[in-house]
């Protein structure tokens, strides 16, 4: 469908431009700044299409048959260098249904489908990125490390929850990666889980390095949703909890500093400058907090 980019008689309104899918509703949505790429994902009863449109003018670009639903709320994960776009599709989070999903990785100029890999259940987290790997969780609460290459699964960490078993230990926020700070390092990938804990795995094997109890679990009303935010420049990691919000350092998991509030911060910290993240949790507050 064309976009809709009339001008308005209103001066005070900043439409650029709007665009819809001709059937089936956008539930999923990123941007690519660097090839100035505009993506939309749209379900349609059991179906969905992933679109790439111009972010100049929202002319329509390409589109892909996807064959499912796009369930990663949090946008479709683009690499650092833009070379690929990924996105999580079909299953379903109903823990009882054996329902798989689907991680699919395109070519942001063209749409090339470059490969698919089948993996767990529904995934709602965006896909992160290192030079070899896509890494994504989803609900059976694993985190998949796939090869870049042709989407092969390099490793699988799941975590356990009360009494060992994996049952409500599901990845629902995004995991986020630090690459080295020198030459030998350790990339790291850090993600929350139902079980309340944020982890720091390690990039190359899936290895947890080091946990850090953000509160209690879903089961008994906690649980850990928040794509942590990380600095690279001072090498820490801010992440949204069941009771507050969590600085950490990223080599060690020691904590830094937590600030308790009333309820779930289930949203994810954005950096306002170099001093500052702001986070909104579920008692009503947006939170501004030193670095």
């Amino acid at each position: 469908m064309s976009p809709s980019n009339d001008p308005s008689d209103d001066p005070s309104d900043s439409l650029l431009w709007s665009w819809s899918p001709e059937k089936g509703s956008i539930t999923t949505a990123a941007a690519d700044p660097i090839n100035n790429l505009c993506y939309a994902g749209t379900s349609d009863g059991g179906g969905g299409v992933f679109t790439a449109l111009n972010c100049t003018d929202g002319s329509f670009l390409w589109e892909v048959d996807v064959g499912g639903e796009q369930w990663g709320t949090l946008g479709p994960g683009v690499s650092q260098d833009s070379g690929m776009v990924c996105v999580g599709v079909g299953g379903d989070a109903n823990i009882f249904k054996d329902v798989g999903s689907k991680v699919t990785c395109m070519r942001p100029g063209t749409g090339e489908v470059l490969w698919e890999k089948g993996i767990g259940k529904q995934i709602q987290s965006r896909p992160s990125f290192s030079d070899s790997s896509v890494y994504v969780g989803d609900y059976n609460g694993c985190v998949y490390s796939l090869a870049r290459d042709d989407g092969a699964v390099i490793w699988e960490r799941c975590f356990q929850g009360i009494g060992g078993s994996t049952w409500l230990t599901n990845v629902e926020g995004s995991t986020s990666v630090l690459m080295p700070s020198d030459e030998g390092g350790k990339i790291f990938v850090f993600v929350t889980s139902f079980t309340g804990f944020l982890y720091a795995l390690d990039g190359m094997t899936g290895e947890i390095e080091w946990q850090v109890k953000l509160g209690k679990p879903y089961v008994l009303g906690g649980g850990a949703a928040s794509t942590p935010y990380v600095d690279a420049e001072n090498r820490n990691v801010y992440v949204g909890g069941p009771e507050g919000i969590w600085a950490v350092e990223a080599d060690t998991g020691k904590v830094i500093w937590n600030h308790g509030t009333d309820s779930m911060c289930g949203s994810s910290p954005t950096a306002v400058d170099d001093d500052a993240i702001a986070i909104a949790c579920e008692d009503g507050y947006l939170y501004l907090l030193a670095k």
